[in-house]
């Protein structure tokens, strides 16, 4: 066998010709020729050349379907029975793909071919190395065969990429050639300038690892999605490959091969995906939007959930977190997993306040939030103490509302005032009777209150209530305080938009207008004017109707006249009530609102609060609270007979109630009609525009520096004094404050540090100021001594 190379085709002709006129007894015998090449170009070129010497014979004649195979064997027969002047193209994309057994087999087989009257050439691109090292070095009758022709010219290295995962048909290959099926591949030396080829053929998959690279050919195999990505667009992204995740991988393929984009990163997708200009010039929070608002696009919630975990800034956040231990998207997931998660972790400040600021924004898109599952997750924390545990609950859903009462019932109020404005400001406010009425009131009846409406939210009736009543044990004592207060006073005029709320008693005064603040804020309306009225007795709206407004608000009263009184459920839905009565207010478009009420409700009249059955009045009336009365007057502990005062009912006399104890049945929901505080006392608010003008405060503290060993309350005072309570903040902690004539009081907490310490200022949430104060410890300091000694 002799090796003959050569450099140009006209070199290759002229050897074929004398081949055909060779009078070697080996050149006659053997009818296979070998031609060694370094491109398809150059086959081309050759078959060009055999056009009139040869006829061509494809290896893509032999496949039975267009994406079949066939087996050594197959090829070996099928050359075996050409019976005359042929070449074979292309063998070398069969034999390629064989291993070493069968390579030199077949190789062994054609050149076992002999007697054959004419020639066959078998032109093969690369594969010299493998030739000459598994068969021809090895081949016995090497030195009496035929001719190997070999041209020697620079060899083009094509790229076969073999595709090892379910290609998605509409994945653009742009300017890479994608072979499909077997025929194709078997055509594909008929092309020039392919540099890259795709390849989905799966026979050759089962076949790829047998080849081996040489100076034609390099070969690879991408096994995923996230590889094609990388070794085909040069786009490395950092997201662990999970079969289940396909389709996204295939859909981010799909978006990169649109554009043929290469050699870009993870945040210039996400950029370009969702027109943002820059990733890092958005907040976490606003990606989630994003996340939210792709409910029915789990592949963009895909991209943004790795992105988020892969985004170093997000690195340590909460919702990283979950998302990287989140099995399947969707918000509903993504909603139980927020909620969930954080009692499975230790204990983080960071991480619950992120926690709060997310379930808030997740409770906008009306999601689930897996609350059947939340008092068995809540047993993990149980060890921690109360005011840690109060951090992990919103007032989001009604099993964290729950939780929190359940937790106030248990430790009370004492240190957890100030979480509770946090956690559930409406609450807090409920609670908050120390702000200043725009005219002067009893104390007791502010006592009262403060004591009812904690009572309320502890589901008792404490001692303290009863030691006031004391003022209702007649009705000398109720008229002398009852008569204090005037009726509301309407006027319908101009610019004054009346409000009617039914049933509106003194008890929602602190909420409603903190409410009305807080939904005013934003479109600058506030809280110009409170103050208390009475209503006309029995207290139920028969008595007491509005004559003059422009709105009547009717869904307090028809609330607790529907419902049965239950704890803490009643209250709950009372003061998410109490908002929707705020927000339908401050959307008024009016200068100015006025808000009266015709009569108050008590919830202390069920028998759980001692309400029995005391008195047999059949005939009463609103579930005992009072009857009308034709009899003589009468004086008792629990009720009078009064003359109405209602213009419409002037000449009836009535039996009302002076305290909880009905005249007949018990109810089981919270009513009105009697002569108690809570039924007979209402607030009148007055909401206007604001002054655009800003309000600037003086803000001076009594003491420039306080031992908090010795004294633990920092006096200050504020000019103009501000309609509600200043919020006061240190090391991000809000402190009780409280108000003794025109001093605000602030009480601070004995771990304070020691040095010049900042304290905040602020008034519906807007800072207007900021003290520094010196904090001492212990006994006298340096100064101290100095002051003393001189």
């Amino acid at each position: 066998m002799e090796i003959t190379k050569f450099s140009e085709l006209s070199e290759l002709k002229q050897m074929i010709e004398d081949d055909f006129n060779n009078i070697n007894v080996s050149a006659h015998r053997f009818p296979i020729r070998f031609i060694f090449l370094n491109s398809h170009e150059e086959l081309n070129e050759v078959m060009d050349l055999m056009i009139d010497i040869a006829k061509k014979v494809e290896l893509s004649s032999f496949l039975l379907r267009d994406d079949s195979w066939f087996t050594p064997n197959d090829v070996i027969r099928n050359i075996e029975d050409i019976n005359e002047t042929s070449v074979v193209v292309p063998l070398s994309e069969y034999i390629r793909f064989l291993d070493d057994e069968k390579f030199k087999m077949v190789l062994s087989a054609l050149a076992e071919i002999e007697n054959k009257p004419f020639r066959i050439f078998v032109p093969l691109v690369g594969l010299w190395e493998r030739f000459e090292t598994l068969f021809y070095n090895n081949f016995y009758r090497y030195e009496n065969w035929a001719p190997v022709w070999k041209l020697k010219s620079p060899s083009k290295s094509i790229k076969i990429y073999q595709i090892a995962f379910d290609f998605n048909k509409d994945i653009k290959t742009n300017d890479l050639k994608l072979i499909s099926n077997s025929r194709e591949w078997f055509e594909l030396w008929k092309q020039d300038d392919v540099d890259v080829i795709i390849s989905l053929i799966r026979p050759l998959l089962m076949n790829f690892h047998n080849s081996l690279p040489d100076q034609t050919f390099t070969q690879d195999v991408i096994n995923t999605p996230r590889e094609y990505l990388s070794k085909i667009h040069g786009i490395d992204v950092d997201i662990a490959y999970d079969e289940l995740d396909k389709p996204f991988w295939d859909d981010l393929l799909i978006y990169v091969s649109n554009g043929n984009k290469k050699n870009i990163s993870f945040n210039d997708i996400i950029e370009d995906k969702f027109n943002i200009s820059s990733v890092s010039k958005i907040g976490l929070d606003e990606y989630l939007d994003i996340y939210l608002s792709n409910i029915t696009n789990q592949y963009n919630q895909w991209l943004i959930k790795n992105f988020i975990i892969l985004f170093k800034r997000f690195d340590n956040t909460y919702l990283s977190h979950c998302f990287k231990s989140m099995e399947k998207l969707g918000n509903n997931n993504l909603a139980r997993k927020i909620f969930l998660e954080i009692f499975k972790l230790e204990y983080s400040e960071e991480f619950l306040e992120e926690r709060r600021l997310l379930l808030v924004k997740l409770n906008k898109y009306d999601l689930s939030f897996a609350v059947n599952d939340f008092e068995h997750q809540f047993k993990n924390i149980e060890h921690l103490s109360y005011k840690k545990q109060f951090k992990y609950l919103t007032t989001i859903t009604l099993v964290e509302k729950d939780k929190i009462f359940e937790i106030i019932g248990e430790n009370g109020f004492d240190n957890i005032l100030n979480d509770i404005k946090v956690i559930y400001p409406e609450l807090y406010y409920y609670l908050d009777w120390n702000f200043t009425l725009n005219e002067d009131v009893p104390l007791w009846i502010l006592n009262y209150f403060k004591e009812y409406n904690k009572s309320k939210v502890l589901n008792f009736k404490s001692e303290t209530i009863d030691d006031l009543l004391i003022k209702n044990n007649n009705p000398h004592k109720f008229h002398e305080w009852y008569y204090k207060f005037s009726r509301p006073s309407i006027i319908k005029e101009d610019n004054n938009y009346i409000v009617w709320v039914d049933a509106l008693g003194l008890e929602w005064l602190p909420l409603l207008v903190y409410s009305l603040n807080q939904y005013g804020k934003s479109i600058n309306k506030s809280v110009k004017f409170k103050t208390i009225n009475s209503v006309n007795l029995p207290s139920a709206t028969e008595y007491n109707k509005v004559t003059e407004f422009d709105l009547k608000i009717s869904n307090l009263d028809e609330y607790i006249h529907k419902n049965t009184y239950t704890y803490p459920k009643s209250l709950q839905e009372e003061i998410e009530v109490i908002k929707e009565i705020s927000r339908a207010i401050v959307k008024i478009d009016s200068p100015k609102v006025t808000i009266v009420s015709d009569h108050g409700f008590s919830y202390l009249c069920t028998k759980h609060f001692g309400g029995y059955k005391k008195h047999k009045f059949k005939n009463a009336k609103h579930e005992g609270r009072y009857l009308n009365w034709d009899k003589e007057d009468v004086i008792d502990e629990d009720y009078m007979s009064m003359k109405s005062e209602s213009p419409v009912h002037e000449n009836e006399r009535y039996l009302i109630t002076l305290k909880h104890i009905g005249l007949y049945n018990t109810p089981s929901h919270e009513v009105h009609g009697g002569a108690t505080p809570e039924e007979v006392l209402v607030p009148y608010i007055v909401l206007e525009d604001d002054d655009r003008t800003l309000v600037e405060y003086e803000i001076i503290a009594l003491d420039s520096s306080i031992n908090i060993s010795k004294d633990t309350q920092l006096r200050m005072i504020m000019s103009p004094q501000p309609h509600s309570l200043p919020i006061v903040i240190c090391n991000n902690e809000v402190l009780s404050v409280s108000k003794d004539n025109n001093q605000f009081i602030i009480q601070l907490n004995s771990n304070l540090n020691k040095g010049l310490q900042k304290f905040i200022i602020k008034l519906d949430d807007e800072e207007v100021g900021e003290l520094e104060i010196n904090i001492k410890k212990g006994g006298m300091e340096e100064e101290d001594y100095g002051a003393l000694f001189g």
